[in-house]
């Protein structure tokens, strides 16, 4: 829990992640300060401001306003092309200035959103924190995995608290539009067909509230250095859209092989959850049918229309 007089400041807050993680660091008795370039969302729980990282002249207005005793990191560009997109040297860039300008005015604890995009993605054994090698294979995991990186060093150096959650395939309501399950879900509410990948490789799908507290017990916590946020429970990406589709009343209307695979995309991405298992007391409690049937009920009650781009699959 939090101590009198603590602050913690939350990037990307309007985010899939965010939006889900600013109650639940109220809960925990934060003074909770939410970030984000559009302002706030309609999520209570929190003090807004708006904020776009790449004007270091703002956040150094914020932090100083604030003066948070923590920081959770949690906005990228996750959008269309985020796999490959050169703006990640810019997200890279302007999240370090964010951390020192933090830890310059009186931040203890840093805690940041690193990717299962970092690991070398090889063979069929799960991804270890203390023995997967980090090896990207796309500029997402590259900056990720460099901003983990210097981020360890320069709190080490300044003496301030630093934990890395490495993220897996994250899923539920809230998500943006362009990705994978709204696009789906938009196509299979047309009663069009889908064409899709052919869906052999295998993720470690984490329901978004479970992803969110796990964010919320690093951020109260002392645990330091990087931890998986992942269930260690397998599930192809076939299984996980047909799955979909019957929660949204159309199944069988998917077209596994008819889209391409995008050459980047790693073969399996499954946690090695040994660490945070014995560091935290987090455990992750939505399976992947729940939170199907809960994602799905969000975005039909809402009756989205998105832009169709069917055949993708990401990887977190």
């Amino acid at each position: 829990m939090a101590g009198p007089g603590d602050r913690v400041l939350v990037t990307g807050a309007t985010g899939l992640i965010g939006r889900h993680v600013l109650p639940l660091l109220a809960a925990r008795g934060f003074e909770v300060h939410a970030a984000a370039r559009g302002g706030p969302d309609g999520v209570g729980a929190a003090t807004w401001h708006v904020l776009d990282l790449s004007d270091h002249a703002r956040i150094e207005q914020v932090v100083a306003a604030v003066r948070p005793t923590h920081l959770l990191h949690l906005a990228w560009h996750i959008r269309g092309d985020y796999y490959t997109s050169p703006a990640n040297i810019r997200w890279l860039r302007d999240s370090l200035r964010l951390f020192e300008v933090f830890v310059e005015h009186g931040g203890r604890r840093l805690v940041g959103a690193g990717t299962a995009s970092e690991y070398e993605h090889r063979g069929d054994a799960d991804l270890s924190e203390t023995v997967t090698p980090l090896r990207p294979n796309a500029l997402y995991g590259e900056c990720k995995k460099a901003l983990g990186e210097v981020a360890a060093a320069y709190a080490s150096r300044c003496s301030v608290s630093f934990a890395w959650g490495r993220v897996f395939p994250c899923y539920g309501p809230g998500e943006h539009r362009s990705r994978m399950i709204p696009t789906l879900l938009d196509v299979i509410a047309t009663r069009g067909r889908i064409p899709f990948e052919e869906g052999r490789g295998v993720r470690d799908y984490v329901y978004v509230e479970d992803t969110a507290e796990a964010f919320a017990e690093l951020v109260a916590s002392r645990v330091e250095g990087p931890l998986n946020i992942g269930t260690g429970v397998p599930t192809t990406v076939r299984d996980f859209v047909t799955k979909l589709a019957a929660a949204a009343g159309r199944p069988g209307c998917v077209d596994f092989g008819a889209a391409p695979t995008p050459s980047y995309e790693p073969v399996r991405i499954v946690a090695d959850t040994a660490r945070v298992r014995a560091l935290t007391s987090w455990r992750p409690r939505w399976s992947v049918e729940a939170g199907i049937r809960e994602t799905v009920a969000w975005w039909t009650a809402r009756g989205r229309s998105v832009e169709v781009a069917a055949g993708r699959t990401e990887a977190t």
